[in-house]
């Protein structure tokens, strides 16, 4: 009886252990990647995270090595990508020139959980321009590998 009280106990703390974990939305994946080094220039970043998070509540900045943004917070303030739930959001970029960039970010899941992050990628000196598109043209799908 006691042993089985012990293992009641343990199994009871090693669940109390992991559900903080499982109310945190986890970057999955990013486009650009992390480390990348382009030879297009993106018009926008895409987070994807493990579950729904607020958009109207995260942020995304994009920062050279300067520390100069291009993350163009207004268009996205004035999309629709900037409203509701989902497990993926957009960022509209300012035009890029070769270098070096930093994507910081910080979401707020729909359980009120925060996570954060950074990553960096780069634009190479020879990389051609992406066609200007319009906010409601920028879509997170993700690539087949």
């Amino acid at each position: 009886m006691r042993k089985a009280l012990i293992l009641l106990i343990a199994a009871a703390l090693v669940v109390m252990w992991t559900l903080p974990a499982l109310g945190h939305a986890h970057l999955t994946r990013s486009l650009p990647a992390a480390n990348d080094e382009l030879s297009t220039v993106p018009s926008a970043i895409c987070l994807f995270f493990s579950e729904p998070i607020e958009r109207a509540l995260s942020r995304i900045e994009v920062k050279d090595a300067q520390g100069n943004r291009y993350d163009d917070l207004e268009r996205w303030r004035a999309s629709e990508h900037a409203q509701g739930q989902a497990a993926e959001i957009a960022m509209p970029l300012k035009p890029l020139g070769p270098g070096e960039y930093t994507v910081s970010w910080r979401v707020l899941s729909v359980d009120t959980h925060s996570t954060q992050g950074e990553f960096r990628f780069s634009v190479l000196p020879e990389a051609a321009e992406a066609e200007s598109e319009g906010m409601s043209q920028i879509r997170c799908d993700v690539p087949v590998s």
